[in-house]
C-alpha cells in the first residue's frame, strides 16, 4: 500500500536493522516510496547488518582449530545471518501458523555496502554513499537520538545515505 504520506512531505527517513527483514523486492519498493515522500534534498539513511563482516567472521572461525569451537562454523553462520531459527516453531493451531508464516524476526535478504548502494540506485537515488556512525547530512543532535554504535561499528552494520 505504500507509505501513508503525500509526495514530497518528509525531510528525513531513517531505518536501522529493518530492511533485511523484507524480501529484496519489498525493500526496493520501500526505497522507491521513500524517494516519493522525501522533500527535494531530503535524506534517506538505512543501516543493515553487514553480510561481508558476517562471512568474514565465519571464515575466521573456520580457520580456527575445531576443538576450540563451541559450535560448528555453519551453525555460527546461520545464527549470525538469522535466516531461519535453529528449531521449528512449536505448536498447532492458528497462532502457530501465523508465527510460522509471518517470520518477522527472520532476515529475508542480506546486504554488504555495494549491494545496499546498488539497491538505492535501483530505487532511483542518484548519489547514494556509504556512511559511517554519526556521519550524516542529518543534523547530529537528531541522529544521536536514534543511531547506536553497536548497530554499526566493528562490522555490525553498513550504512547508506542519499538525498532526494
Amino acid at each position: 500500500r505504500g507509505l501513508a504520506y503525500r509526495d514530497h512531505t518528509i525531510a528525513v527517513i531513517y531505518a536501522s536493522h529493518m530492511l533485511e527483514h523484507l524480501h529484496r523486492d519489498e525493500a526496493l519498493a520501500l526505497l522507491r516510496e521513500a524517494r516519493r515522500v522525501l522533500v527535494p534534498g531530503g535524506v534517506c539513511r538505512i543501516v543493515v547488518p553487514d553480510v561481508e563482516a558476517i562471512v568474514g567472521w565465519y571464515l575466521a572461525h573456520q580457520r580456527e582449530p575445531a576443538e576450540t569451537h563451541r559450535e560448528p562454523s555453519s551453525d555460527l553462520l546461520m545464527g549470525m545471518l538469522q535466516l531461519r531459527p535453529k528449531a521449528s516453531h512449536a505448536g498447532r493451531g492458528p497462532v502457530s501458523w501465523v508465527r510460522r508464516f509471518a517470520n518477522l524476526h527472520e532476515h529475508k535478504w542480506m546486504y554488504d555496502s555495494k549491494g545496499l548502494l546498488a539497491l538505492f540506485r535501483e530505487a532511483g537515488f542518484e548519489n547514494p554513499a556509504a556512511r559511517g556512525f554519526l556521519d550524516s547530512d542529518i543534523p547530529r543532535e537528531a541522529l544521536e537520538r536514534v543511531e547506536r554504535a553497536d548497530r554499526m561499528c566493528n562490522g555490525a552494520g553498513v550504512c547508506v545515505e542519499a538525498r532526494n
